[in-house]
């Protein structure tokens, strides 16, 4: 506000913007418009209700255009600073949600930054953690501590994952795993029996005890 009223003080007539230069205000708004969005259900930022100055900018002369954008400029670019401070945390929880909800079928995970993650039915019927299968508890818990873990350096042990996860859920979870983690200093150390959850790692399987026998697929 204090940037406005500098803003302000400083108008003298206000002059006739070129059309490209209108155009560019209404592209800058509708852009940010359509970025604030995830940030706005996510709960990270209020609804900034561009399309409103957009809709005032269309019906307003062309003097007036240029005080108005005079105007809006120093909020826009407040927006600006808070979406790209809040980035990192919106991608990171916009992807665990992404990951989570691909696992489950008929539920749907959310996350609102006043009531944190809330689970309901594909109808929007609420569901506690513990209505969830036994795979899908041990998905969220998991998922839920890889994505905490990642600012420190970090390694998960995990004996045998696969138990309670179906086969599709093992064929991607090693792969779900390592994208939440990217970029970062965690690493996974797992036991298993299970193939198709080392299948598209085969390189970075070891296989413990010795020679296995024909029927021993403990990796």
């Amino acid at each position: 506000y204090a940037d406005i009223a500098k803003r302000i003080a400083q108008t003298r007539r206000p002059g006739r913007p070129s059309k490209a230069a209108a155009d560019q205000l209404v592209n800058s708004l509708a852009a940010l418009e359509s970025r604030s969005r995830p940030y706005v259900s996510l709960g990270l930022i209020s609804a900034p209700h561009l399309t409103e100055i957009v809709n005032t900018l269309e019906k307003s002369t062309a003097a007036k255009r240029q005080l108005i954008a005079d105007l809006v400029s120093p909020y826009l670019d407040s927006l600006r600073a808070r979406l790209d401070a809040q980035q990192e945390i919106q991608e990171l929880i916009t992807l665990f949600l992404r990951r989570i909800n691909s696992f489950f079928h008929y539920k749907t995970v959310s996350y609102g930054l006043a009531g944190g993650l809330n689970i309901a039915t594909s109808q929007g019927s609420p569901l506690r953690p513990s209505q969830l299968s036994s795979g899908e508890r041990q998905l969220l818990a998991l998922l839920a501590q890889v994505v905490t873990a990642r600012k420190t350096a970090s390694v998960f042990l995990i004996d045998e994952p696969e138990i309670s996860l179906n086969v599709k859920w093992q064929r991607v979870l090693v792969d779900t795993l390592l994208e939440l983690v990217r970029g970062t200093d965690v690493q996974f150390f797992l036991a298993t029996h299970s193939l198709e959850l080392l299948a598209t790692h085969r390189e970075q399987v070891h296989r413990l005890g010795g020679e296995p026998k024909n029927d021993d697929r403990t990796s």
